[in-house]
């Protein structure tokens, strides 16, 4: 019966993460990825932040098809 009620009233699954969370904390990257050099301090802190939000196999699938979308529009 407490799993019946856990069931039925516990919270909403939360939507996936969007490409666009993924492209904002990411894009301080960009220059790092694309030249080198020194690490910007707010890239760690966005991927950081994109790890947080990676709660569930879900959310990791979905930042795992924003990269692979955003790799396949870089031109090389």
């Amino acid at each position: 019966a407490v799993m019946c009620c856990m069931a039925v009233g516990g919270p909403k699954a939360m939507a996936a993460v969007s490409c666009g969370q993924v492209v904002n904390n990411l894009t301080p990257c960009i220059n790092y990825v694309a030249n080198g050099g020194a690490l910007n301090p707010s890239c760690c802190t966005g991927v950081r932040s994109l790890y947080s939000l990676a709660q569930t196999t879900a959310d990791r699938q979905s930042i795992c098809n924003c990269l692979k979308q955003a790799v396949n529009g870089i031109p090389y």
